[in-house]
């Protein structure tokens, strides 16, 4: 029937479809060797969500895929699902890596069960030049550190012995990390179950601390993981934060293309722009990777600032080619405390 309303306001409402999502920044991906009595081989990338799955897929205590997964399910919070990629007997790590990025499975971390330090080398090139993190195991027997130290995206445990379970110390470390959004976590001073800590000498701490590797060991009593450094120096938190941001930026901007029948070349559209910038920032706060609003004295010091252009400062090119340039913003990283250094006296 039809409604006297209709004829003089026209009310139209559609269901919008959904906006880009975000990347997963706490997805693990596990690459080994596919499991040897399965007559049917599980998926080349698949993903499980518990031991029993990875159970059901063939493999089984003893193989590096089952004891990688268990090390991994083992933490306190471990991983919701975990994806595995499967190593042929004649395919290299970049191979694999290639295979896995091609699939339509999200991953941001990546460990080797059973591999080799050249294996170590190609997927920490990899990832460097992919935007992944690489995590590894080597031992103090090493003379040196597998993985150039010039690569950012890639963290290291070295350990006196990589038998056992401590041959998966760098897969309990990504899963115990990774329960924490990016900028809630440090990768220092965790403790990680069923991995055997090391008691250290000052010059086995210096052969870490100058190949840029981490430690488990043990301090007061207590079994924790030190420095939180990836082989280039940099702290590991900082650069999952650095790449959370940057893809909630991008997210944000896309996804106000998508809801809007255009974002104008005017101060209003890049005020919009503006605006998405902002609230990745502000979520950036909230996760704590980005310090709060702070005071020196009366005067206010801001986490974070953003400035844009006006629309009639844009080059005259850059507007003919529908680009807005001129967006900067600035932020100050949070950070972490990992020592602590404290004078005091006593007085009568």
């Amino acid at each position: 029937m039809s409604n006297a309303l209709d004829k003089l306001i026209d009310v139209s409402i559609s269901i919008a479809s959904r906006g880009a999502s975000s990347e997963s920044y706490d997805q693990l991906l596990l690459i080994g060797a596919a499991p040897a009595a399965k007559t049917a081989p599980p998926a080349e990338v698949g993903t499980y969500g518990g031991l029993d799955e990875v159970t059901a897929a063939g493999w089984a205590p003893g193989d590096a895929i089952y004891d990688a997964a268990a090390a991994a399910w083992s933490q306190d919070a471990g991983p919701g699902k975990l994806v595995i990629a499967i190593r042929g007997s004649e395919e290299t790590v970049k191979d694999v890596l290639q295979k896995a990025s091609g699939s339509d499975i999200a991953w941001y971390g990546v460990c080797i069960a059973g591999g080799t330090p050249e294996d170590d080398a190609a997927a920490a090139e990899w990832c460097e030049a992919n935007e992944k993190l690489f995590f590894y195991i080597t031992s103090f027997a090493a003379e040196s550190n597998p993985v150039s130290d010039k690569y950012l995206r890639s963290a290291g445990l070295i350990l006196k012995s990589v038998d056992g379970r401590n041959a998966y110390a760098h897969v309990a470390w990504a899963a115990e990390c990774f329960r924490y959004e990016p900028g809630q976590e440090t990768w220092a001073y965790k403790t990680l179950r069923g991995i055997t800590a090391d008691s250290l000498s000052t010059a086995e701490r210096e052969k870490a601390d100058k190949m840029h590797l981490n430690c488990y060991t043990t301090v007061a009593g207590k079994a924790i993981t030190t420095n939180g450094i990836t082989a280039g120096g940099e702290y590991i938190d900082v650069i999952r934060f650095r790449d959370w941001l940057r893809n909630r930026i991008q997210t944000n901007i896309y996804n106000i293309f998508l809801a809007n029948p255009k974002v104008p070349f005017t101060d209003a559209g890049i005020t919009l722009v503006e605006s998405q910038i902002v609230a990745a920032l502000k979520e950036g706060q909230a996760k704590g990777g980005i310090v709060d609003t702070e005071y020196d004295g009366d005067t206010e010091v801001p986490g974070y600032t953003v400035t844009v252009p006006r629309a009639a400062d844009i080059p005259e090119e850059d507007r003919k080619k529908r680009r807005l340039s001129g967006v900067r913003f600035s932020a100050k990283l949070a950070g972490a405390v990992h020592l602590v250094e404290v004078r005091g006296s006593l007085v009568y």
